[in-house]
């Protein structure tokens, strides 16, 4: 999937972020892996400019990485709100969800 979103192929990347979605229903999951697919969800919702599915995503990846404490994948949810907040015209927040990152 993240191959074809870099090339542009939205189409064909959203049969696999599907298949994710669907995925994410798994309750057996390992948390790790539930995160990035989250992530990559919303990747591809920020890319293609469906904001309110990403934000879906991210505030449920947000929620996760913080009940598991993983900083790096706190750092990765803010990178990602980053984008979405600058890919939708809010640099304000932005630039806030970038400083969170940094701290």
């Amino acid at each position: 999937m993240k191959i074809y979103l870099a090339l542009g192929e939205y189409d064909k990347a959203r049969i696999y972020c599907d298949q994710l979605i669907r995925l994410t229903g798994n309750s057996k999951i390992n948390l790790y892996t539930l995160s990035l697919y989250y992530q990559i969800i919303a990747k591809y919702f920020i890319e293609t400019a469906n904001y309110v599915s990403a934000q879906y995503y991210l505030k449920k990846d947000k929620d996760l990485v913080s009940s598991l404490k993983s900083l790096s994948g706190l750092a990765g949810n803010y990178i990602l709100w980053f984008s979405m907040d600058s890919a939708s015209g809010r640099y304000k927040e932005a630039i806030g969800d970038m400083v969170k990152q940094m701290r």
